[in-house]
C-alpha cells in the first residue's frame, strides 16, 4: 500500500493582542481568537486526512468596536462657589446672580479651572518651578480633584497670556514659574 506524502509549516511566532474595554467585548474577541485558532488547527487536520491543501480560513478581525464615552464635565471636582459666584438679594428678598454695578450680569472670562490655577499663582505657589503633577497635587489638597487632561490647557493659556512662564526640566518636563 502507497503511503501519500504531505508537507506543511504553520507557524504562529507571537500573537499578542491587547485590548481594553468591557467584559462582554473581551469575551467576544476571546471566543472569536479561540475560533480562528481552532479553524487553523481543523485546515491543518484537513490537510493531513486528505492530503491535498484546502483554501486558508477565513481572518477574523479582533480589533474592538470603538465606542463614544461620555466626556466628564469640565467642572467635576471644582468647587461650585469659583462657578456660580456670590448670591445677591434684591429689595424684594429675592436671591439672584451677583452682577455689575449696573445690575448686567459678570462675564465670566477663561475656564473655571484656569481661576483655580491664578489663584495659586496669586498665593505665591508658582515662585518655585511646578510640573503638572505639582499642580495637580496642590489643586487636590484644596479638594479640587481634577485629570491632567482639565489642568494643562489651563497652564498653556496662561503661559501664553504670560501670566506664567515654562520651561523643560532635566526630566524633560514642563515646569511653569511666575516671570
Amino acid at each position: 500500500m502507497a503511503t501519500r506524502s504531505v508537507k506543511f509549516e504553520i507557524s504562529i511566532e507571537k500573537l499578542s493582542v491587547k485590548f481594553e474595554g468591557d467584559i462582554q467585548t473581551a469575551e467576544q474577541i476571546q471566543n472569536q481568537i479561540t475560533g480562528a485558532i481552532n479553524n487553523l488547527a481543523s485546515a491543518q487536520n484537513r490537510v493531513i486526512a486528505s492530503g491535498r491543501p484546502t483554501p486558508a480560513p477565513a481572518s477574523v478581525d479582533v480589533t474592538p468596536v470603538k465606542r463614544r464615552r461620555k466626556r466628564r464635565k469640565v467642572n467635576e471636582g471644582i468647587d461650585t462657589s469659583v462657578l456660580d459666584g456670590e448670591e445677591v438679594v434684591d429689595e424684594n428678598g429675592e436671591e439672584s446672580p451677583a452682577g455689575t454695578e449696573d445690575g448686567a450680569p459678570r462675564r465670566r472670562t477663561g475656564s473655571p479651572v484656569t481661576a483655580l490655577v491664578t489663584s495659586l499663582k496669586t498665593n505665591g505657589y508658582f515662585e518655585t518651578k511646578r510640573t503638572l503633577g505639582d499642580v495637580r497635587n496642590a489643586l487636590g489638597e484644596k479638594g479640587h480633584v481634577l485629570r491632567s487632561t482639565d489642568v494643562n490647557p489651563a497652564l498653556v493659556r496662561l503661559t501664553r497670556e504670560e501670566t506664567l512662564r515654562r520651561e523643560k526640566n532635566a526630566a524633560k518636563q514642563w515646569v511653569y514659574f511666575a516671570p
